[in-house]
This record gives structure tokens, C-alpha cells and sequence, in this order.
């Protein structure tokens, strides 16, 4: 069982912004060149500037071994980053969705096969995946024993759970048989959508390290366009496109000054956990190569020149419509 001081040290060595390695697994677009030289450039290029927590999970394709291998190419001190992953959710040619197997003997072999791809002894987190998919009785007597078990062998130092629902992760941390140290949460501390505050405050009063993954609520608020899976409604996407025409509209001194949208999508939630006195510790960027993580990085060091007003008039545009 960790202690207040362990989770006070995971809390403050991973604060700010996270490199999310979905990505790097090619789970959902092709990589712009050979992926284990694009995740060394990236793990370069992060750590010296304190990005320091790699995510990633055995159902993002080949993304643990593409890490893995990286790493010890970079061959940073292993007691100088942080590896969180998750058990529970697969790849399977059956079925395109993935599949969930929460049993006890699965976590197990899970954690074994994590291990041994990214090259390490233990994990700083291990995640219950997707947890909203998985019978509740299943996760509460099953799985979340089996991770409590690694943890006490000290395989594991936090243990938590990850989904989308923000109803369903609070039932379950209410309802642990085990205390969760971790909650970790997607597309829910936007421009769009900030309901992760509703939670936080509750979770971090616990002494639960809160993570909000997906800033950029999956590509949705990206120069490019959200990818054609997208969930978002065509009202949603229209709104988006307003928001990006407008935002190109507005003049400043230089070119330089103009901020992207993944720029004030990575401000804005920096600036929401910083004003709500870091109930959320940090979010995950999905990161690829130095110009990604340069991106994340002046968002984090250097305030955007648009006013409140601006980033408000973004929000309003966006946040009626629910993805």
C-alpha cells in the first residue's frame, strides 16, 4: 500500500502535461516515418523540459513495445520518468472494438507482458481499461483485488481506473474494496466540455492523483479536423470549423503570436487546472516527434496573448453541443 508520500511524489513529478502514445502504436492514423526514431526524438525532446510520464496500453496496436524500445535507446535513468499502462483491453480480430478480459489470471499475465516490452521491473501506474465496458461486479471484486495484489508485491506503485463516464469512474471510486490512487479520465477538460471539474475536487480530496487525457478531445480541436471515427455530431464538427475561421481571423502583431487551436486547447486546460488549484494534476497529450511536444510545451511556458473574453466566446460556441 503506498503511502501519502509516494502518491505526493507521483503527483508532483508528472504535474503539467503528459506524452500520450496512442499514436505511436498507429492506433488511429499512420505515423510520419519508423516509429520507434519518431519516440526517441519525442522522449528527447520531453524529458529535459519536465515532461517526464509516458501513457500508453496494450490495446493502442504495438505502442509498449514501440516505447519500450525507445527507451533504452535513450537510456534516461529509469527513477527519471514515469510508465503508466493498463490491463483489461485488447486487440482482437474478432472483435473490432477490442476485447475485455478483467480475470484475475489475465491482469496478471497483463502486467508480466508489459513489463518485459518497456523494459522495466515495475510500473509507476496500472490502469483498469475502459472500465465503463466491464460488468461492475466484475470490476470491483475481481479486478481491482488482482491490481492490489501486484501493488503489495511491489510490481505495481499506483493503481487506478480509466473511461470516458465521469458517473461511472465516481461510483466506482466510491465503491473500491481497495483504495484507487489514480483516475484518469478522456475529451472531459476542454474547450469544449470541462466536466471533469464537477468530479476532481471530490477524487483529489480523497488523495486520488486525477489525469485528464485528451485535451484536444481526440482531434477534434486540431487544425486538422477531427478523424473520420469521430463520435462528434456534423453540429458539433460545424461549430469547430467556425471556432478554427474565426480564430484565424483575429489579428496580432506578428505570425508567430497566432495561436493554433491545439495551442489554446492545451492552454486552456492548463490555465483550468492551475485556477482550480490542481484538483487535476495533469493531462496527456497524444505526442509524436519534437515539433508535438514543442507545441505542448510554449502552450505550458507561455500564456496566450488572447484574452479571456476571446477563449470564452471559443467555449460558447463549442460547449452546447455534447460529443
Amino acid at each position: 500500500m503506498p503511502t501519502s508520500t509516494d502518491v505526493q511524489a507521483f503527483r508532483t513529478g508528472v504535474n503539467g502535461v503528459a506524452l500520450g502514445s496512442v499514436g505511436l502504436g498507429g492506433l488511429y492514423q499512420d505515423l510520419p516515418g519508423e516509429a520507434v526514431t519518431i519516440a526517441v526524438e519525442t522522449f528527447e525532446t520531453a524529458f529535459p523540459r519536465g515532461v517526464r510520464l509516458i501513457d500508453t496500453a496494450p490495446w493502442y496496436n504495438n505502442a509498449e513495445d514501440v516505447v519500450g524500445q525507445a527507451l533504452r535507446r535513450v537510456q534516461t535513468p529509469r527513477h527519471e520518468y514515469y510508465l503508466a499502462t493498463k490491463v483489461g483491453r485488447y486487440r482482437s480480430d474478432k472483435h473490432p472494438n477490442g476485447e475485455f478480459d478483467y480475470s484475475r489470471s489475465r491482469i496478471r499475465q497483463s502486467v508480466q507482458d508489459s513489463l518485459a516490452k518497456l523494459g522495466t521491473t515495475y510500473l509507476d501506474v496500472v490502469y483498469l481499461h475502459d472500465v465503463e465496458f466491464v460488468d461492475r461486479d466484475t470490476v470491483l471484486h475481481e479486478a481491482i483485488p488482482a491490481l492490489a495484489e501486484l501493488q503489495a508485491e511491489g510490481v505495481i506503485k499506483l493503481i487506478g481506473i480509466c473511461g470516458y463516464p465521469l458517473d461511472v469512474l465516481d461510483d466506482i471510486v466510491q465503491r473500491s474494496p481497495r483504495p484507487l490512487q489514480v483516475v484518469q479520465s478522456y475529451s472531459h477538460l476542454t474547450l469544449q466540455n470541462d466536466a471533469l471539474l464537477t468530479k476532481a475536487a471530490s477524487w483529489h480530496a480523497k488523495g486520488i492523483v486525477v489525469i485528464n487525457a485528451a485535451p484536444l478531445s481526440m482531434g477534434l480541436l486540431t487544425s486538422r479536423g477531427p478523424p473520420a471515427w469521430h463520435p462528434a455530431s456534423s453540429a458539433l464538427r460545424a461549430s469547430c470549423a467556425a471556432a478554427l475561421t474565426w480564430l484565424a481571423s483575429v489579428e496580432f502583431a506578428t505570425e508567430q503570436q497566432k495561436p493554433s487551436v491545439e495551442g489554446l486547447a492545451i492552454q486552456y486546460a492548463l490555465d483550468a487546472q492551475k485556477e482550480h488549484h490542481n484538483v487535476v494534476t495533469t493531462m496527456v497529450v497524444g505526442s509524436m516527434g519534437e515539433a508535438e511536444v514543442l507545441s505542448s510545451i510554449r502552450a505550458r511556458d507561455n500564456p496566450s496573448l488572447l484574452s479571456k473574453a476571446h477563449i470564452a466566446k471559443v467555449c460558447n460556441w463549442l460547449r452546447p453541443l455534447r460529443i
